[in-house]
């Protein structure tokens, strides 16, 4: 059974259409007591930027406002470090020094 009020839908169009209402593209998928349910979005992370919302936890998929107080997803904030890395080291001297100033603030 799909729960539309939770951006759950039974097939990947239906998914596919909310994702283009929302500014997204393509769709992800979520098994509920054994049932496979498609949301809006390629990943979990775009649908929560867009929508402001999450799942209130992984066994419920209830949504529900996500804090602005939140941290990034830990996978993000390590593919963040690995990206500010590869930019150092491609980086001039004075890029250099303003992004690491950057970064300490």
């Amino acid at each position: 059974m799909p729960y539309p009020e939770e951006d759950l839908y039974g097939s990947k169009a239906e998914a596919e259409a909310k994702a283009k209402e929302i500014g997204c593209v393509g769709s992800h998928t979520h098994e509920v007591d054994g049932e496979v349910f498609y949301m809006p979005c390629e990943k979990m992370e775009d649908y929560e930027n867009l929508t402001g919302k999450k799942h209130a936890s992984d066994e419920d998929y209830t949504l529900v406002e996500r804090q602005e107080s939140e941290p990034a997803p830990k996978k993000d904030q390590i593919q963040g470090s690995k990206k500010m890395s590869r930019v150092l080291r491609q980086a001039s001297p004075i890029k250099l020094n303003f992004l690491r100033l950057l970064k300490s603030q």
